[in-house]
């Protein structure tokens, strides 16, 4: 008896050996991220627009999935864990050209149904921060005339806070509560002094004061800040043959890299890594940097106003936003070999793009 009791003893545990001993060989790998791509249409004239808004894969740009009756959209963004879209809708009078009424909404993504939605300004732009807790609303009747900025409850939609005009605050990292924003310089008037801001606590950190150019002060079109919080992307300049595209420290002031660029009225984005930096065109190409050699790398023929990265720093997405009267298509680059890898064509009307984003597929 006592035999068979020690046998058994001895089976069981060279089975648990056998099993827990080799679980570092049989490590499982973790699941690869997906990500989705939302695109709307834009009927900026009297804000009717009847198209759904396309949910794609974006490694694929297959459409995958549609959520109906969102209406005209001009800025769309998606939560870091991908379950909700946060979309400033354009609702217009016929035959005029400014809104009738205009709304932030709330869309859950799975549900495809409106959690909140609250009255906004013309020309809403969001930004997600603090992680998805927090949305940054910012609007204007143009787009370097701003009209007003608040703090907004990313889950109820509650306005939190009402921040003052100045300094106007533009792009920052989800991660945090910090963004790029500007301010003007008094001694030099027409001049801009770019910070870094938190928008909950109000603390200013940096700065950065671009030098004239031919006797000209650089005005800012659009600054987005790195995660590390003291690199800033920007466009710059006058007029639209007299423009650059930047990347500047906050920490030294200084501008480590730029190139001339032809038009203003594009955008910028950061890989996650931090490692790279694009520049998009609404007139010509996207650009990139390699920001360990604040080097300009390439140029790919991609038109588009709006950009963003894929998961990676080699997969970026450009699409046609804010170039209103073009029904180009968006585009997949490869960012490492500065080529197009997709386009893909949807069936809105011109123009074609209101907003779109990219982000983990819930």
């Amino acid at each position: 008896m006592k035999e068979r009791q020690l046998i058994s003893l001895l089976l069981v545990a060279a089975f648990a050996t056998g099993i827990f001993g080799g679980c570092e060989d049989l490590a499982v790998e973790p699941e690869p991220e997906h990500y989705n791509m939302y695109v709307a249409a834009l009927d900026w004239i009297d804000g009717t627009a009847t198209d759904p808004l396309y949910i794609l894969d974006a490694e694929s740009m297959d459409v995958i999935d549609t959520i109906p009756q969102v209406g005209s959209l001009r800025d769309l963004e998606v939560s870091p864990d991908g379950k909700w879209l946060y979309a400033y809708v354009h609702r217009g009078s016929p035959g005029s050209h400014f809104p009738l009424y205009d709304s932030l909404r709330c869309i859950d993504v799975q549900k495809k149904q409106v959690a909140w939605a609250i009255p906004s300004g013309l020309s809403t732009s969001i930004t997600i921060l603090d992680n998805g807790k927090l949305i940054l609303r910012r609007w204007s009747q143009f787009r370097d005339e701003p009209g007003g900025q608040d703090l907004i409850d990313a889950s109820t939609g509650t306005v939190l806070k009402t921040l003052p005009v100045l300094p106007w605050c533009c792009e920052g990292p989800e991660t945090g509560t910090k963004v790029a924003a500007t301010l003007d310089v008094k001694a030099r008037p027409g001049a801009s002094r770019i910070v870094a801001l938190d928008v909950v606590s109000g603390e200013q950190s940096g700065s950065l004061i671009l030098p004239p150019r031919s006797g000209y002060e650089l005005r800012t079109a659009y600054v987005r800040l790195h995660p590390d919080r003291e690199t800033v992307l920007l466009m710059a300049g006058i007029e639209q043959d007299f423009a650059w595209a930047m990347i500047g420290n906050l920490r030294t002031g200084t501008v480590e890299s730029e190139q001339w660029i032809p038009s203003l009225w594009g955008e910028g984005a950061f890989s996650s890594d931090g490692q790279w930096a694009v520049f998009s065109d609404t007139d010509n190409n996207l650009r990139s940097v390699n920001l360990q050699t604040h080097e300009f790398v390439g140029t790919t023929p991609a038109r588009g106003g709006a950009v963003r990265f894929v998961g990676t720093s080699q997969s970026v997405i450009s699409a046609g936003r804010p170039d209103y009267w073009s029904t180009d298509p968006i585009y997949q680059v490869d960012l490492l070999s500065s080529t197009v890898t997709q386009r893909k064509e949807l069936p809105l009307p011109e123009p074609l793009i209101g907003a779109f984003c990219v982000g983990r597929r819930p």
